[in-house]
């Protein structure tokens, strides 16, 4: 009989699942759309729906012994979400507390879902063997996981290493938190369209990007334009790996890790965003720092380090804690 645990990994955009052995071979992943549900309770009792369809497709022996969420903005001592700058929840959410209906008789981990990223990293990524790393996840908001000598940190109240709302300019992009100029406004799905756009406005160049409509226009468009020599996009991905190499570099000289991971949505952008994040990076590295450190993408699936990781934090709980 296998045993499995149920990640799940609460995204801007997507949710994703999937039913996970401790080794890491997972099975049937699926999604539902976040962005749908402005209303906490609807989200969780569909989430729960589509976790039982999955459920019945399983034909093996199976038995469920935890679930794990990773969960943008949630305190990892009380598992409540009292505020997301990319969920619509308008009330504070307890994720433990409202799936515990549901699995009454199961333990349930909560993890912020890019600290879930550098646990899959750790555990089941290119950073097995590593003691610092910094595992960066950008999609609909950009977030980070740190590891400093072996540890997660989590810091007061487990909200340390929101690395995406750093403010890095005075261009009064409005972030979703309330704030200006936060790196997500220019280093994810939404900074890069707005990038574009400011790009088109600003002269008159000839661009693919121009036909497409506002409302479809999107990263993944964007950089399938660049690949297809469009220079607009590719100005595009280079003003965002300027804006991301430059900051990852201070966040170097604050932590020095061994590598960084990139993962999300963005990694499907290939060296449109790696090629410039690492020269920026570089050129503004202290000299101590230059060749000490790698810049990769994960080596995991796209999607998978989340729910990996979130998974992680029930089969490795004690050798984390411990940590």
């Amino acid at each position: 009989m296998k045993k499995l645990a149920i990640g799940i990994d609460i995204g801007g955009t997507n949710t994703n699942f999937a039913f996970v052995e401790a080794s890491g071979k997972i099975y049937f992943p699926d999604k539902i759309l976040t962005y749908k549900y402005e209303n906490e309770k609807i989200f969780f009792e569909n989430l729960y729906k589509k976790i039982n369809e999955n459920l019945k497709k399983i034909n093996f022996d199976f038995e469920i012994i935890a679930l794990s969420f990773g969960v943008p903005f949630v305190n990892f001592y009380s598992s409540e979400v009292s505020f997301s700058a990319n969920l619509k929840w308008k009330a504070k959410v307890n994720v433990k507390n409202i799936f515990k209906k549901y699995f009454p008789h199961l333990p349930i981990f909560v993890i912020n879902d890019a600290k879930a990223s550098a646990l899959g990293e750790m555990f089941y990524g290119g950073a097995k063997d590593m003691k610092d790393f910094i595992s960066i996840t950008i999609g609909t908001g950009l977030g980070s996981g740190i590891v400093s000598n072996g540890k997660l940190i989590h810091g007061k109240g487990g909200f340390a290493g929101e690395f995406g709302h750093i403010i890095v300019d005075n261009k009064n992009r409005i972030c979703n938190c309330g704030r200006k100029d936060c790196l997500e406004t220019y280093v994810s799905n939404a900074g890069i369209k707005k990038t574009a756009l400011e790009l088109m406005q600003k002269n008159n160049e000839i661009s693919i990007l121009r036909e497409i409509p506002f409302e479809k226009l999107n990263a993944e468009i964007i950089a399938k334009s660049a690949l297809e020599g469009d220079k607009i996009a590719i100005k595009t991905f280079e003003i965002t790996g300027k804006y991301l190499g430059k900051n990852l570099a201070n966040l170097v000289a604050i932590l020095h890790p061994e590598e960084i991971f990139l993962s999300g949505g963005i990694s499907k952008s290939g060296d449109l965003i790696l090629k410039p994040t690492k020269k920026h990076m570089k050129i503004n590295l202290l000299k101590i720092f230059k060749n000490s450190l790698k810049l990769s993408f994960s080596r995991l699936k796209n999607n998978e380090a989340a729910i990996l990781g979130a998974v992680a934090l029930f089969f490795f709980n004690k050798q984390i804690i411990n940590n």
